[in-house]
């Protein structure tokens, strides 16, 4: 699975995510919302999902993650991030990176624990 497609964009943004026009014979679309196509119509696709290459995509995933993980009791002073300084990994840390969390440290049991709570 594509963790960025997990996101579904706000009605409000996706507007700015639009794709070439098709024309609706190649979708086998002849009518939308009930609504009958004119012969040779042509549809302007949108995404409704957090598009990979969007230049914040990543960000947003990685801040979801990362607030989810703040939520079910990981605090961010074990959390290895850029630009701060690490943190002790004795007991244990961990970072983020997208949708992938990552827990290591000098205590395996509080390891494994974190790992489970997350």
């Amino acid at each position: 699975e594509n963790a960025f497609y997990t996101f579904q964009l706000p009605p409000s943004m996706r507007r700015y995510f639009g794709c070439p026009a098709v024309w609706a014979s190649d979708l086998g679309v002849a009518a939308l919302d009930g609504v009958a196509l004119a012969a040779g119509a042509r549809l302007y696709p949108r995404l409704r999902v957090l598009p990979m290459g969007f230049s914040h995509a990543l960000w947003v995933c990685q801040e979801v993650h990362r607030r989810i993980l703040i939520n079910a009791g990981m605090p961010d002073t074990h959390m290895v991030c850029d630009r701060a300084a690490p943190p002790s990994l004795d007991p244990w840390a961990y970072t983020v990176y997208v949708d992938n969390a990552i827990f290591f440290g000098t205590d395996k049991q509080e390891v494994r624990d974190k790992m489970e709570r997350a």
